[in-house]
């Protein structure tokens, strides 16, 4: 008897505590609920956002305007519709605007409010604190349970973590932040949103009412500005590297173009098991997950660390230029003749060993000219001689913006651009013909050819002239020409180009390494003949005619030798595979010659 009296007494309590913990819990989340919701309610207390409110509220039926009583509206649904009218319409707050009804009566924000009322039903908003609390809470519970608040797992727990995006006014003091940004770009986002707007019906179709509101979505990183400058605080004179992924402004502008609802934000490292919910969905998704980022402006931290840091640009390029160019800094890791002071990765690793060596070489990234770049910056007397060698500024940074423009006329395609932005460029350039080289610089306005006009590029110093709007008419032309007159789907053709830019690059990367055994093997001054032979003998030693192809080396080795071992500079032709003109810059100091100094020499 006793005994069953003390296990009805230990039932009672634990049902008690199981009692009490569900209360608790319940005043828990009706808190953080509270907080979630005030928080949403707190944004929309602005003159516009209650007329707006006021508007909805009159076509609401009774029922709807008792879901968040007291609140005439429920704020985050309301939020996320304002949010959305926004995207397409800027006057979309307007009282005018606000009280135009559908043809089924309905104005539009009262249908968005409808809409988004019913996708945000049974959901609490979380504040950053309450997200990182919960955080903590799952992860004390064990990994799954973890997975589980993030990307959902009902028989651990009946609900998950969602995120969406929402656009905010800047703030002023942002808006400081970002004067300098806006300033060096005014010229660049000119241009660009131009071409936006000529390409905006394309992309989105005739849509009922007409959007009036276009984006142009770009990232703005002001720590880049602010990362030049706070080095030159520290360093008086020295340089300053960086390495990152990333392109120059020009380039990640192209991108914002072709792909206009790309947001700019990269997912990497993402979990397999994640993929189809997290990965596939959105960046936004199962947040805590994913690994987010973005690509590097490279001509950002240029310009700004020449205005706000002194820095002087010395080397940009892909990151396989630091392999190159031992003429330039001899590095004496082995005896004299020996091919290990070239530096080159699979000397020193005596082969092509590894698969990330192969990878190194044979570059497999998605998009190579958002690839791993180099940037060496100086300030200061010492060391201000310093170069990368020949190649140190064939890919250009400079605050006037180069839509248009390859680094060099006699690119045949402009490896720093997005694909199927140089395949634009390289139709625009084809509709001016030779009128394109007065876009590089006004003395090769009478040029002939790509190599004539690359000459007079490389003889002047001075900065290349503005991009008029004639030209820039023949970019979006051109672009408008992709989008509806393509020969082939455009998926297909984007895949297409992607591999031929991966091909392009390991092509460049392939031709700067011969030219490298050709000067290094040439110390002996033997004949052409002898060098050619022992220059492919060596890469054959390496393994690369298998690591690129048969066909991909010889067809890189034989146009190496036909155009820069055999002649000083490229001339008489119409233009070259970049591969030709990187290799003819790197051995002779320049690419090319007009006829009159190749007749000369």
């Amino acid at each position: 008897a006793s005994a069953s009296r003390a296990s009805a007494l230990s039932a009672a309590a634990a049902g008690e505590e199981e009692s009490e913990s569900a209360a608790r819990i319940a005043a828990e989340v009706e808190e953080i609920a509270w907080e979630g919701n005030s928080m949403f309610c707190g944004l929309l207390n602005t003159p516009a956002l209650v007329h707006a409110i006021m508007d909805v509220v009159e076509e609401l039926l009774p029922s709807e305007r008792q879901w968040c009583a007291p609140s005439m509206v429920c704020c985050l649904p309301f939020i996320l519709a304002v949010d959305q009218a926004l995207q397409y319409h800027h006057e979309a707050l307007q009282r005018q605007t606000a009280s135009q009804k559908r043809a089924d009566g309905t104005p539009d924000l009262l249908r968005l409010y409808r809409f988004h009322l019913q996708r945000t039903n049974g959901t609490v908003p979380l504040t950053k604190l309450r997200y990182a609390e919960l955080r903590r809470r799952a992860a004390a519970r064990g990994s799954e349970v973890e997975k589980a608040l993030l990307a959902g797992n009902p028989a651990l727990l009946p609900g998950r973590v969602h995120s969406t995006e929402v656009f905010f006014g800047l703030s002023p003091e942002r808006c400081r932040e970002l004067v300098g940004w806006m300033r060096r770009n005014a010229a660049r986002l000119t241009s660009a949103a131009w071409l936006r707007d000529g390409s905006t019906s394309i992309f989105d179709g005739d849509l009922t009412p007409p959007r009036t509101a276009v984006h142009l979505k770009l990232v703005l990183r002001p720590g880049e500005a602010a990362f030049a400058e706070t080095a030159s605080h520290l360093v008086d004179e020295g340089f300053l590297v960086t390495m990152d992924y990333g392109a120059d402004a020009d380039a990640l502008a192209w991108q914002a173009l072709i792909r206009p609802n790309y947001e700019g934000i990269h997912i990497v490292d993402a979990r397999n098991e994640n993929y189809d919910q997290c990965t596939a969905v959105s960046y936004l998704e199962c947040p805590g997950l994913q690994d987010l980022t973005t690509s590097v402006d490279f001509t950002e931290v240029a310009v700004a660390g020449k205005e706000l840091g002194g820095w002087n640009v010395k080397a940009y390029g892909p990151i396989f230029l630091l392999e190159l160019g031992f003429d330039e800094t001899p590095l004496e890791l082995g005896l004299a003749g020996d091919l290990l002071n070239l530096g080159h990765l699979v000397e020193r690793a005596n082969g092509l060993r590894s698969l990330g060596l192969q990878a190194w070489y044979r570059k497999p990234e998605l998009d190579p000219w958002a690839s791993f770049k180099l940037l060496v910056q100086h300030r200061g007397s010492r060391g201000s001689e310093w170069n990368l060698g020949h190649l140190s500024m064939q890919w250009p940074l400079q605050e006037m913006p180069r839509l248009f423009r390859a680094p060099s006329p006699c690119w045949g395609r402009d490896l720093t651009k997005p694909p199927l932005a140089s395949l634009i460029t390289i139709a625009a350039h084809h509709t001016l013909g030779n009128r394109a080289w007065a876009v590089y610089v006004q003395d090769a306005a009478e040029a002939k050819s790509p190599t004539e006009a690359a000459a007079l590029v490389l003889e002047d110093r001075g900065s290349a002239p503005e991009e008029e709007r004639g030209v820039h008419e023949v970019l979006l032309r051109q672009f408008q020409a992709l989008l509806i007159n393509g020969w082939q789907p455009l998926a297909h053709l984007l895949d297409q180009q992607h591999t031929s830019q991966q091909q392009a690059y390991a092509d460049a990367h392939l031709a700067l390494i011969l030219v490298d055994y050709w000067r290094f093997l040439g110390q002996d001054n033997a004949p052409p003949q002898d060098r050619w032979e022992e220059v492919r003998h060596v890469a054959s030693l390496r393994h690369f005619p298998q690591l690129y192809g048969e066909k991909t080396f010889d067809r890189v080795f034989d146009d190496l030798s036909r155009f820069v071992f055999a002649n000083s500079t490229l001339w008489g032709r119409d233009e070259f595979p970049p591969y030709v003109c990187l290799a003819a810059q790197a051995l002779h100091g320049t690419c090319c010659s007009s006829p009159a100094k190749a007749s000369a020499a």
